[in-house]
């Protein structure tokens, strides 16, 4: 069986569920294409040309705004049809409304929407009003609609009718089960030797969700300690922190097979998320990856997180609630742990098998 994954995110991007759901069908058996478009001048792109047919990645550019004007939307689709024939995947999974353009005219496909966040809260004004509309054409045309929390769950019966709730199911994020599988040593030992100890560690994209003025008060109530953050990042980013510029190291963008050595040499990982209603929904991929390797956890609260409720090295924090870190705080964690029973039960092959079974369902 054949399918086309069309991701929001380019293969080259931080790794997330977008790569991870499309590896995992490859390694069930599916032939997997997976294809992403990114506005000309944004990114370069170069698709890559793998050994086994089965798995593609496949880039393509796009004209920007496309959610602002017709004209680029005509444009991309061209450019899409030019280069992918539709017709020719049984399974459709696409995982944003500004793509239902593309898919809205396919009959006879199995068309999955793979919703990972509240998508219109992303935008303002008259893009948010189309995100709207195309989500709720797309997520009427879709045969099923696999979302990643149960807010996102409850989200869309609230906004799109308790009619979908029969197609619609929960696969929540996971961890890689080969994640902690190899660990080499020297690399630890390299990563460790340039680092700055005691040190908080924050991991994933740097943008405007993140709440700067705790991590900044944070760095006030602990002086001795230094913010290293991991991921790609915007100079405008980079000016919310004025106040403690010294203490932090922008670290920037890293491998996938790397992160694992800078989890293991930071003493407390962070979630600094502000909370509102885009953050709500998301159910965070590093969370599951922080606790495979038994780390010791700082994260802003919202109620997804309740499914880590019973992992006792995870604390929460708020803006009026900062607190002094003491040795003891920090020091049990091991320069290198696995959780072996959370990884049992919360990695990739597993959410894979429930969502095989979903596109295979009648």
């Amino acid at each position: 069986m054949k399918i086309l994954y069309f991701s929001s995110v380019n293969w080259n991007w931080i790794k997330q569920r977008p790569h991870f759901i499309a590896e995992g069908l490859f390694k069930s058996g599916y032939k997997v294409d997976y294809l992403s478009m990114s506005p000309f001048g944004k990114v370069k792109i170069k698709n890559k040309k793998f050994e086994n047919i089965n798995f593609r990645i496949i880039e393509l550019y796009s004209i920007p705004l496309h959610n602002k004007f017709i004209f680029s939307r005509i444009v991309n689709k061209f450019i899409l049809n030019s280069y992918i024939d539709l017709d020719s995947y049984d399974i459709i999974i696409v995982t944003n409304p500004n793509q239902y353009g593309y898919i809205k005219d396919i009959k006879n496909k199995i068309i999955i929407y793979d919703c990972m966040d509240n998508n219109s809260l992303f935008y303002d004004g008259y893009v948010r009003k189309m995100i709207k509309l195309w989500e709720r054409k797309l997520l009427y045309k879709s045969d099923k609609i696999i979302v990643s929390s149960n807010y996102l769950y409850e989200t869309i019966i609230e906004n799109y009718g308790e009619q979908l709730t029969n197609k619609l199911f929960v696969v929540r994020n996971a961890v890689d089960i080969d994640f902690c599988n190899y660990f080499d040593i020297q690399e630890y030992k390299s990563t460790l030797k340039s680092m700055k100890k005691p040190c908080f560690m924050y991991i994933g994209t740097i943008e405007s969700w993140l709440d700067f003025d705790l991590l900044n008060r944070l760095l006030e109530k602990n002086k001795d300690w230094t913010l290293y953050l991991v991921g790609p990042y915007s100079n405008k980013m980079k000016r919310k922190f004025v106040e403690n510029n010294d203490r932090i190291i922008w670290v920037g963008k890293k491998e996938h097979n790397q992160i694992k050595y800078w989890i293991s040499c930071a003493d407390i990982m962070v979630i600094p998320f502000k909370i509102n209603e885009l953050i709500k929904s998301v159910d965070p991929v590093k969370m599951y990856e922080f606790i495979a390797m038994d780390k010791t956890i700082i994260s802003t609260y919202w109620s997804e997180l309740e499914y880590f409720s019973s992992y006792d090295k995870l604390h929460f924090i708020d803006r009026e609630n900062i607190f002094i870190l003491e040795e003891e705080d920090y020091t049990e964690n091991k320069f290198f742990a696995v959780n072996e029973n959370f990884i049992n039960k919360n990695n990739w092959g597993i959410r894979i098998k429930k969502y095989e079974e979903i596109l295979n369902m009648d």
